[in-house]
């Protein structure tokens, strides 16, 4: 058994950092200022203009190189199976597997903590009425998870979601075999900077049990999810889409909420600057992608979390967005698991 967490903390730098022609935009920036000195006749200028195009050329090629190794997109939590169990404990592989949820009808089921933060309000609501609070709140985690849902060519759907329950202890998140959201409930990971975080207890094994939940059939299965919501830094504030205009310095909750549902789901993080699962949140005041409608409820997520959710969670029936697995794979990594199988 194996529990990670992934923290999600605020974008401190210029978007242009990780634009795909920001090295383009900073070159040429560099190559309006010229070095102090002249050169008296045409031939002199005509070589420092060659050798200032061949610096240009070469540094373009360099950055553009260095851009392809660096930025990756989608990328998932992975663990490796101890070959030397039985095979009815270690599935018989000693490849890499992806975490992942069992999916099933009503399989991924999801509750939330009541509890908020009130010392200082960490969640902004349009609607202040104790009633209304909770209920926006509950529409943000609704939204939130049917983004991921409702992804075309993905078995992850609707009826995969059991039914959003409420519980009222602040610290309801925990090691109990329960996927949990907690706004109250302080921790030790909340370091500075992190805003959010999900804390997954995931199967190395299978017949791994967590709490009340049922043993593991799958060696990578994710047998807890708790995401939790920093409560207690008073420049730390989150609001609903409802609240977001009016409270330009608060970051939004749906945006971070997607997110960390994506940590639950699976996934790891991702370079690509508009991607959900960026590791850093949006700036105060802006959100992720464009807001879920009943047209487009997946509408925060970008085709790369919409391609990575495929390779997860692909459904073969789906003859028109199913994408070939770019995971870790037996072949291409020469792990010994097509050998022990054999065997």
């Amino acid at each position: 058994m194996a529990a990670e967490a992934a923290t999600l903390k605020p974008r401190t730098f210029p978007r242009k950092l990780f634009g795909g022609t920001c090295g383009v935009a900073k070159l040429g920036e560099w190559n309006g200022i010229a070095p102090s000195g002249s050169i008296g006749d045409e031939k002199g200028k005509s070589m420092r203009e060659t050798v200032r195009k061949l610096t240009a050329t070469g540094i373009a090629l360099l950055y553009g190189l260095w851009s392809v190794v660096a930025a990756h997109g989608y990328s998932f939590n992975q663990i490796v199976p101890d070959v030397r169990d039985p095979v009815g404990v270690s599935g018989g592989s000693a490849c890499p597997v992806a975490t992942h949820q069992l999916i099933g009808p009503g399989s991924f089921a999801v509750q939330w903590s009541t509890a908020l933060s009130t010392n200082p309000q960490t969640i902004l609501t349009s609607d202040q009425t104790p009633t209304g609070r909770l209920n926006e709140i509950e529409q943000v985690i609704q939204q939130s998870l049917g983004a991921w849902t409702n992804v075309a060519g993905s078995s992850l759907t609707p009826s995969s979601l059991g039914p959003l329950a409420r519980v009222t202890p602040a610290n309801s998140c925990g090691s109990d075999g329960l996927n949990t959201i907690c706004f109250d409930q302080p921790d030790m990971a909340f370091t500075p900077g992190v805003l959010a975080f999900t804390r997954v207890i995931t199967a190395d094994a299978i017949g791994i049990q967590v709490g009340s939940g049922a043993p593991s059939t799958q060696v990578g299965q994710i047998l807890d999810a708790d995401i939790y919501f920093n409560p207690s830094d008073s420049n730390v504030i989150f609001a609903t889409p409802a609240a977001l205009s009016a409270n330009p310095k608060a970051y939004d909750l749906e945006s971070l909420l997607t997110h960390e549902l994506g940590h639950a789901l699976g996934f790891s993080h991702s370079a690509v600057w508009s991607a959900m699962m960026f590791p850093f949140a949006p700036a105060p005041g802006t959100f992720t992608g464009t807001r879920p409608t009943a047209q487009k409820p997946d509408g925060p997520l970008a085709d790369d979390d919409r391609t990575g959710l495929r390779v997860l969670y692909g459904d073969p029936n789906d003859r028109h967005t199913r994408v070939p697995s770019r995971g870790v794979s037996c072949r291409r990594t020469r792990c010994p698991c097509q050998r022990r199988q054999r065997e």
